[in-house]
């Protein structure tokens, strides 16, 4: 758990505090390769969710063409991770998966 809680903190570093050059880009890239969380699953969720109001917010770090393999992994994973588990993401992050696809949508090829 305490490694989930680190990778969540290592994450709202790179949405929040990385400048979009290629060094922000590797963090980045880094931390997608990470998630969905497994061990906390209420962490993983609240990740996930901030990731996607980041995606509906058309965060730079995150709609960019370099980016975008990365982010499309991480919606493919969290969709298997419902299949397997329907409570992994509430109510709340299912509607802002709803609201994001259009610009996950718009700026990936999905």
């Amino acid at each position: 758990m305490c490694t989930d809680n680190a990778i969540s903190s290592f994450g709202k570093y790179c949405l929040f505090q990385c400048t979009c050059n290629e060094e922000g880009y590797k963090l980045t890239e880094e931390f997608l390769s990470l998630l969905p969380l497994n061990n906390d699953l209420e962490e993983g969720c609240e990740i996930i969710k901030i990731l996607l109001e980041e995606v509906i917010g058309d965060n730079p770090m995150l709609i960019n063409e370099r980016i975008k393999p990365h982010l499309n992994q991480v919606f493919i994973r969290v969709q298997k991770m419902r299949l397997e588990d329907e409570d992994f993401l509430d109510t709340e992050g299912l509607g802002l998966l709803v609201m994001a696809f259009p610009t996950l949508n718009r700026n990936m090829d999905l």
